[in-house]
Order: structure tokens, then sequence, then C-alpha cells
């Protein structure tokens, strides 16, 4: 267990290095952003090599996926979309990947590179609280989730590489890459909503709309479900949302928190803004979590935003010691959540292994 942890606190440790460099007067603000950046990457590091060298039983599906690269290996060209159920852009990615080794923990490292680059790129582009944000995507399930949805976890590694285009209102290379992620997990195109969501003022009248809308999924829920199985080739059924409940409380109380202190914040900017309304998506999902397991995946294409936003509206606190208090309570019972889920329903996930052994 103690990989794990030491692994999620490291971005809080760099954290306090980086602040005690760039803030000791002797680098420009430019430098400061340069060297803010490479502290990014080095505190990413520890979560992802995890991830990269990890036993091939940690992960519910990563056998599954070893299993289906070692078969690829010695299929040929015309052959490799027989009996899969596979999109057909990962079954390319994954053949091309065996032209150049035959080592499936090659192919865990080119995978996991790759969820590393979209996580630190995307938040590099977050203006306040970087390190926290690491924090929270390595405690609250969406760093664990990249230790088997692998499929998925490279789609939602696309959406992330296309926020530089929401931002830029790019709509050309953003579609580009939607269509990119599809062929990876169909479900990747839920996220498109992102582009949209994106601009629209942040307002209580807005919130509200987006409340009526989830009320009606809930309603609709059946029918809803049933159109995207036959539209995504799915066959997902509603599952009893046994569980969750907590995290889902957990996602609403920094969800209101975030709009409260954002929409009485006056200064600020339509990137943070942005970001929270993509957020609310993440939001939206966890609370139809609690009528259907099914929800769940879908939400972490939008999962990070949420940190994102959270971590901003903390950093917009005015009084230090009140923000210092709220920051450490967090840091706190988002540990001791991430601690007691590798306890419980995480326990394969301990010992640490690495691959091969």
């Amino acid at each position: 267990m103690l990989p794990y942890i030491l692994a999620v606190i490291f971005p809080l440790i760099m954290e306090g290095a980086y602040t005690r460099k760039a803030y000791s007067g002797l680098i420009w603000k430019q430098q400061g952003n340069k060297l803010r950046d490479k502290y990014i990457v080095l505190a990413s590091l520890p979560m992802f090599l995890l991830i990269a060298f990890r036993n091939q039983n940690i992960g519910a599906d990563t056998g599954m996926y070893i299993q289906h690269f070692n078969k690829m290996v010695n299929t040929p060209w015309s052959r490799i979309f027989v009996k899969t159920s596979m999109e057909e852009g990962y079954i390319v990615f994954v053949k091309l990947i065996t032209l150049l080794t035959r080592s499936p923990l090659i192919y865990q490292v080119v995978c996991t590179s790759i969820y590393f680059l979209s996580v630190t790129s995307f938040v590099k582009q977050i203006e306040e609280n970087h390190f926290l944000v690491l924090f929270l995507f390595g405690t609250l399930g969406m760093y664990t989730f990249m230790f088997t949805g692998v499929r998925q976890c490279l789609a939602i590694s696309i959406c992330l590489f296309s926020f530089r285009f929401i931002k830029e209102r790019r709509l050309l290379p953003f579609a580009l890459l939607m269509i990119l992620g599809f062929y990876f997990h169909k479900s990747s195109i839920l996220f498109v909503a992102s582009y949209f969501i994106y601009p629209r003022k942040l307002s209580f009248s807005n919130v509200f709309m987006y409340a009526v809308v989830m009320v009606i999924a809930v309603l609709y829920l059946d029918v809803i479900q049933q159109w995207f199985n036959e539209q995504l080739e799915y066959d997902y059924e509603i599952e009893e949302g046994a569980g969750g409940v907590v995290f889902t409380f957990l996602v609403v109380l920094m969800t209101v928190f975030t709009i409260i202190l954002t929409i009485s914040n006056k200064k600020i900017s339509k990137n943070i803004q942005g970001v929270i309304n993509i957020g609310l998506i993440a939001t939206f999902f966890w609370i139809l979590r609690l009528f259907t397991r099914v929800a769940e995946r879908p939400s972490y294409y939008f999962l990070i935003f949420t940190f994102a936003s959270f971590a901003c509206a903390i950093s917009s606190i005015k009084d230090s010691k009140d923000r210092a208090l709220v920051k450490m309570l967090v840091v706190f019972l988002a540990l001791a959540l991430f601690v007691y889920r590798l306890m419980t329903n995480q326990a394969s996930f301990v010992p640490y292994m690495v691959f091969g052994f």
C-alpha cells in the first residue's frame, strides 16, 4: 500500500519544493512558469510509473488486455478485426505496437506514457493549484481506474489533449480528436458536450437548467440508456446503483462549494468558468450513479475537470489561514478515502507487484 500512498502525496511534496524555489526571488515569472511545468511533470511521474510497470494481475482488466496484446503479435493484419468487440482504432494501435515489440511490458509503458502526457498537459493549462489537482486526481478514483480500463483511458487521454482546442474554440481539430477517441472507445462521444458547455456563462439560472435536465434524465433513464445502447452497439443494462453514495455526496459537495465561491468572485477567468462547466457533467453522471452503475465510467471523461475547478476555488479563498485550513482538510479527507478504498474494494491492488513477478 505504501507505494501508492507515496505516489499520490508526491505532488504535494513537489509543490513545497517548487514554492520555496519559485518565491525565492531568484527567478523571473516566465522562468517560474517553465520551472512549474517541470515540477508538474516530476510530481506526476511516480503515479504513472506504478501504472506502467504494474503486474498483470493488478487491475480487473489488465490481464485481458495483456492476453489480447500477446494474441495480436501473431495475428495477421487481415484477421485483426475477427471475433472482437474492441474498437477498430484501439486494435490498429495495438497491432502497430506489436510491429515494434513483442513485450507486453513495453505495450503497458506506451499506453501509460499517453496517459501521462495527457494529464500533465491538462494540468499545465489550469491557472491555480496545479499540484492539488494532481493530488485529487491521484486519490479520488480517476488514477486507480487507469490501472485497468486501457481502451477508455486512451480515449480519455485523447479527450484531455483536445482541451486546448476547446479553449481556443477550434472546432475542426477538436472534432478530429473526437473521431479518433471514438475509435478507441465509443463512450468518448459524450465528451463532445464539453465543447458546447465550456463557453456558457456560469450563473444560478444555468445551473438550475442543468438540474432540470438531470431530473429528466433520471426519470427517463431506461429510455436514454436503451438509445445509447442502440447507437453505440452496447448491451449495458440498468444496474442497481449499490454503493457510490459517499463519493457522489463528495462530488456534489465539491461542485456546490466551487460554484458558490466562483460566482461570488467577480474576477473569475473564462477558462476557470469553462472548466467548472465541464466538471458539472461529472457531477451529473455521479448523481445518475445512484440509480445505475453504468454511469460511473462515463464520468471519468469529466472528473478531472471537477478536481481542477475545485482546486481553483480553494485558491480563490481570500484569507490565507482559511485557505490553508480548507486545503489541509481536503487533503486529509481525500487521502483517508484513498487508503480506505485500497483496504476494501481495491484490495487486489495491494501489495503492489512489478510486471512479471
